[in-house]
């Protein structure tokens, strides 16, 4: 059985270890980091928890098309912003390389591994659909490089006023921060075949952990902790 619990909080006072350690069950003990595997385990845990979040996000873009559909009525530009945007960045940080003692990452080659069968898209088209949301991320969303997304042009408009002609410096900017209901489903097949794909990992990994502690371990881990109530 595996269990999963989520904690959230403010980073001041209390730092992320007092919440860990307020939130242990009594009698609970956290896995040394130093035993075989551990760091992979919270590694796959903490990614699952990241593309979680993403799929959070594009259901909330999700319902919130519905309803423009049915009222007519356009919600809050950044609201919709923000859920694009978190989506994004959240889902690439899954497959960005980290820098030593960091979290591991996840490669794009996951998409081609037990990939199921008799299903409406193919493991190349989540490849070419990651890589169009990577695309968003590391030319529009985290940097400006130039890109299909955004734009803006100045330009000047001329009007006649009492005879004179005037003009007037202007900007028009443009930006596309939200996806059409077919990438909003595709990104959902990519995400949900991910954690699949990860949980599957995940119980090998617990398994491997189980063996490397050992029952007898387990045993007198569990006998120090009850005796010490």
């Amino acid at each position: 059985i595996y269990n999963s619990k989520k904690i959230y909080g403010n980073r001041e006072p209390k730092t992320v270890q007092d919440l860990i350690n307020e939130a242990l069950p009594e009698y609970g003990w956290l896995i040394d980091e130093e035993i075989n595997y551990v760091n992979h385990l919270n590694g796959y845990n903490s990614i699952i928890e990241d593309l979680e979040f993403a799929k959070d996000c594009l259901s909330e873009l999700s319902k919130i098309r519905i309803d423009e559909r049915k009222t007519g009525n356009p919600k809050s530009r950044l609201i919709k912003r923000a859920f694009f945007t978190n989506s994004i960045i959240t889902y690439a940080r899954c497959f960005n390389y980290t820098k030593k003692n960091g979290r591991i990452s996840i490669s794009h080659n996951e998409f081609k591994k037990e990939f199921p069968e008799n299903v409406n898209i193919t493991a190349d088209d989540l490849i070419n659909f990651h890589n169009y949301i990577m695309d968003l991320r590391n030319k529009f969303i985290a940097h400006a490089d130039q890109n299909v997304f955004e734009t803006n042009r100045a330009y000047i408009e001329f009007k006649f006023e009492d005879m004179y002609l005037k003009s007037t410096f202007a900007n028009l900017s443009v930006s596309m921060f939200s996806f059409d209901e077919t990438q909003l489903i595709n990104f959902m097949k990519l995400i949900e075949f991910l954690m699949i794909n990860l949980e599957n990992k995940k119980k090998l990994l617990t398994e491997k952990v189980k063996n490397e502690i050992g029952n007898e371990k387990l045993l007198g881990l569990a006998s120090k902790i009850v005796k010490n109530d």
